[in-house]
C-alpha cells in the first residue's frame, strides 16, 4: 500500500504588504475590502486586524483555528473549503 500524498495546508488570499500596511494605518479607503472573511478558489480566508494581540482564536461551529499574524496587527488564517 502507497502513502497517500499529503494535501498542503490552504493559506490566505495574497493582498499586497502595501495594502495591510494601510489597512493598519487607518488610512485604506476600504479596509473592509481586506478584513474579514472572503473565499477565493474553495478556500476561506478569514483577516482581523487586532494590533494589541498576542494571539487569536477563530472559533467555527466545528473547529479553532488559530490565525498567523501577517503584519502591523492584521492577522489571518485559511480553512479549505471542502
Amino acid at each position: 500500500m502507497t502513502p497517500s500524498a499529503r494535501v498542503p495546508d490552504p493559506v490566505p488570499c495574497q493582498v499586497p504588504p502595501a495594502v495591510l500596511a494601510q489597512v493598519a494605518a487607518g488610512t485604506s479607503y476600504d479596509p473592509h475590502g481586506v478584513l474579514g472573511p472572503r473565499i477565493v478558489d474553495d478556500t476561506l480566508t478569514i483577516r482581523v486586524l487586532r494590533p494589541l494581540a498576542s494571539s487569536v482564536t477563530v472559533l467555527l461551529v466545528d473547529a479553532e483555528l488559530e490565525m498567523t499574524h501577517e503584519q502591523d496587527g492584521i492577522w489571518a488564517v485559511a480553512a479549505a473549503m471542502t
